[in-house]
């Protein structure tokens, strides 16, 4: 058996052989399945029937058209986030209005404060990451002062087991993270 291929480059298989096509095999009678195969051209797959004389088969393969694909339009490149602003480097005094109990606090903005997934919006989530930070105690924010047990209240913005609270984050990380009145407040 010969298989002359179109491209002579192209790849001959007798797929019901075990042993490789070589050009000028010698096979028993019967039927073969013969492939041939190029990038860039169809394969071809048929039967071809042996006898007890030689058999040449030609094969020519047919070219698979190029498809040409238009460059897509150039997209601009997304704007980089905006970088986290530099937390204040001393403590920020917490002052709860008209608090006879505790003296004001003074939080410090420490490594794993930073470090929280979200950012800053950890804490400042009504930041828009372009206007300066404010504190909480802002119109739309928590200005509410006259409810301690509101949930958008002033208190509550500290004292509510919501992870994006103070008390809330400090259970959800255990450890030293400080959960009683004492490890945040002073008594005047």
């Amino acid at each position: 058996l010969t298989v002359a291929p179109t491209p002579n480059d192209a790849q001959v298989r007798v797929l019901n052989v075990d042993s490789g096509y070589e050009p000028g095999m010698e096979l028993e009678p019967g039927r073969y399945q013969l492939e041939v195969s190029r990038e860039g051209y169809e394969t071809s797959t048929q039967w071809v029937e042996l006898g007890t004389e030689p058999l040449d088969v030609k094969v020519a393969l047919k070219e698979v058209p190029k498809v040409v694909v238009p460059e897509a339009p150039a997209v601009p490149a997304a704007k980089p986030a905006p970088a986290q602003p530099a937390a204040p480097t001393s403590a920020v005094q917490m002052v709860y209005p008209g608090s006879a109990k505790y003296a004001p606090l003074n939080f410090e903005h420490h490594a794993r404060h930073l470090a929280l997934e979200q950012g800053c919006t950890a804490c400042h989530h009504k930041w828009d990451k372009a206007s300066p930070i404010t504190g909480c105690r802002v119109s739309g924010c928590h200005a509410d002062t006259s409810d301690k047990k509101a949930p958008t209240g002033y208190n509550m913005a500290f004292h509510s087991t919501a992870p994006n609270s103070c008390l809330g984050c400090h259970k959800k990380v255990k450890g030293t993270a400080p959960i009683k009145c004492s490890g945040c407040h002073t008594r005047k």
